[in-house]
């Protein structure tokens, strides 16, 4: 297949995003098919190895040296926040494709958006404040670290499994201007010029958001007597939200503390939403509205009953395809593993031959018999004329209530059943998994980290921690491992010798 190609914002180079199909990036991401691609930009699906259950994307974009400085502090500073509301980076870095070096992240890939329930129906009060309520919390934990979203609209509200979150790849430090290559906000507050540089700014897309959501209709100029007939509490938000001046709107704390109950608030009373669009609208400054035409306006509707333990159904359809997952009515059988029957036919056998065996009549003073050596982690020495072992045994133990009684002795070759290795990074270069199973060993050297690479495949470098072990010896040192500080991620892998 011939590689489809992209030019970057400056013209420099052209970048062949499809070549990068079945690359590994540090951290252990596959990239798999490309999702979407334009000028300085592609998107692809990834495989998060020793991961199934994550979903995830990596998103590429063609920078000059600089930009690509000033996004990876970006990444940095995002991808430390910790909150379940804002989709934070997974992982973040750069790599070199052809001449040029180019920036990546790694994210959460959403189950739908709420643009995508938008388009089918808006939302109820209910689960309209449950929404406005997260992307909130999002906004104030964004802005008390100094950083702004920017581009706050629908697209950008994601349901992930059963949570709501704030899209989090656009953040970036208060008062600096969004870069081209991020695209155009469907939002702009009434002081933006082209962009929403400030938390006041968010606050008022936050704003239009909510009115977007409860009318299926995008807020524009045209709005403001619709904003002010909303009913009840989340109206009173709405226009607390959408105020023109921005030291008069409400911040994102204040958002939540209305929400919550703990500001008071004067409740509307509702006014028919077909005679508030026929209002004229109040003259004021314009927010900018960009490649998005109001849907058609609804007449009132008759409001769905409502759903038996109300969660968020802005994520009504993630819950349908799990549906089976979800009905408490057919609890399933709970059937033994099949490998308990196994030993338990294993262990009668020996003891049918054990009783078969002829007894010794003779003497009474008979010699002990010798205890079967066992296939884990040989014996300490105890004598100084014992032989020492030609490398030392990674020794996890060290941690409260490790079990080694079953791991593999390092050094030991690969043979039998001992295929399978504990892996806690993969790297695509071979300098960098040195460097990295270095860091480790230098601060636990009973991991005895090492580099490894599998043959018959495309070419990468796995950082492993112990040897060669039997898979049930692997399962128990990757728990050893994660408790003595490598990543949760770490898994195990089984690589039979060519």
């Amino acid at each position: 297949m011939n590689p489809q190609l992209y030019t970057p914002n400056d013209g420099a180079v052209d970048t062949p995003w499809t070549f990068l199909a079945g690359t590994i990036l540090d951290g252990g991401y596959e990239i798999k098919e490309l999702l979407h691609a334009e000028h300085g930009k592609s998107v692809f699906r990834v495989r998060i190895l020793g991961d199934r259950d994550t979903n995830a994307t990596v998103t590429f974009l063609a920078l000059n040296e600089q930009e690509t400085a000033e996004q990876l502090a970006i990444w940095q500073s995002t991808k430390v926040l910790r909150s379940p509301t804002f989709s934070a980076p997974l992982s973040f870095g750069t790599h070199v494709l052809g001449d040029s070096t180019v920036p990546y992240v790694v994210l959460v890939r959403a189950d739908e958006t709420l643009a995508g329930v938008l388009r089918e129906r808006p939302l109820e009060a209910e689960e309209a404040s449950e929404t406005l309520l997260s992307i909130a919390r999002a906004l104030a934990h964004l802005h008390r670290n100094g950083l702004i979203h920017g581009f706050v609209s629908p697209e950008h509200v994601l349901a992930i499994g059963q949570d709501i979150k704030l899209s989090g790849h656009t953040a970036r430090a208060i008062n600096t201007s969004s870069q081209p290559y991020l695209g155009e906000p469907l939002y702009v507050a009434p002081e933006g010029s082209g962009s929403n540089n400030t938390p006041a700014a968010d606050v008022w897309c936050l704003g239009a958001t909510l009115f977007q959501a409860l009318t299926q209709t995008v807020c524009d100029q045209n709005s403001t007597q619709r904003v002010h007939s909303l009913p009840g509490r989340l109206g009173f938000v709405a226009q607390r939200c959408l105020e023109t001046e921005p030291t008069s709107r409400a911040t994102a704390s204040e958002v939540i503390d209305m929400l919550e109950g703990r500001i008071p608030v004067t409740l509307p009373k509702a006014a028919p939403l077909a005679a508030a669009a026929a209002a004229t609208s109040v003259s004021g400054p314009s927010p900018r509205i960009i490649k998005v035409a109001p849907a058609p306006e609804r007449l009132a509707q008759t409001p769905a009953p409502p759903l038996p333990n109300p969660v968020s159904r802005v994520n009504q359809r993630f819950e349908q395809r799990h549906a089976r997952d979800l009905k408490p009515d057919k609890p399933k059988t709970v059937r033994p593993p099949i490998w308990l029957f196994a030993a338990g036919g294993l262990l009668l056998a020996l003891i049918v031959l054990w009783l078969a065996l002829p007894r010794h009549t003779g003497p009474a003073a008979v010699q002990p018999a010798q205890p079967t050596p066992q296939a884990s982690i040989p014996p300490q020495s105890t004598g100084a004329a014992q032989t020492p072992a030609a490398s030392p045994t990674p020794n996890v133990s060290k941690q409260a209530g490790a079990d080694t009684s079953s791991v593999a002795p390092v050094g030991e070759p690969v043979s039998g059943d001992r295929i399978w290795r504990v892996v806690v990074y993969a790297y695509h270069r071979s300098e960098s998994a040195e460097q990295k199973a270095q860091s480790i060993n230098q601060r636990h050297p009973e991991l005895n980290a090492s580099v490894f690479s599998p043959k018959g495949r495309s070419v990468f470098y796995v950082v492993t921690v112990g040897s060669p072990m039997t898979r049930e010896e692997a399962v128990r040192y990757r728990s050893q491992a994660i408790r003595s500080g490598m990543p949760r991620d770490t898994y195990i892998q089984n690589y039979r010798p060519e």
